[in-house]
């Protein structure tokens, strides 16, 4: 149907357009998870709010929470086991092979 009267290129539109739109109504209307409330301490009438959409049974003053420390600063140890002291090599490995191509 697109392809005849606007040509392949409207091909390129509509797969450029679908998705940006599913990610606009995405994040409207998608809520955050429990964990990431909890770990940022998160309004508990928000929590309870989305628990009950999971768990029907859940009482309505039930107090949540999350067991996960929030730590300061980037995690650059996702990098490597090793921790922070390999990540400029392998930033630096990384830079230099986009340049040299």
């Amino acid at each position: 149907m697109l392809l005849p009267v606007w040509g392949w290129q409207s091909l390129f539109v509509v797969a450029g357009i679908v998705p940006l739109v599913l990610a606009v109504l995405l994040a409207a209307f998608m809520p955050e998870s429990l964990a990431f409330l909890g770990a940022r301490g998160g309004e508990q009438s928000r929590m309870r709010k989305i628990a009950a959409r999971i768990a029907p049974s859940l009482p309505a003053d039930a107090e949540l929470y999350s067991s996960e420390r929030r730590l300061p600063g980037v995690p650059v140890s996702i990098f490597s086991p090793t921790g922070a002291a390999s990540a400029p090599c392998f930033c630096g490995s990384y830079s230099s092979s986009i340049t040299s191509s």
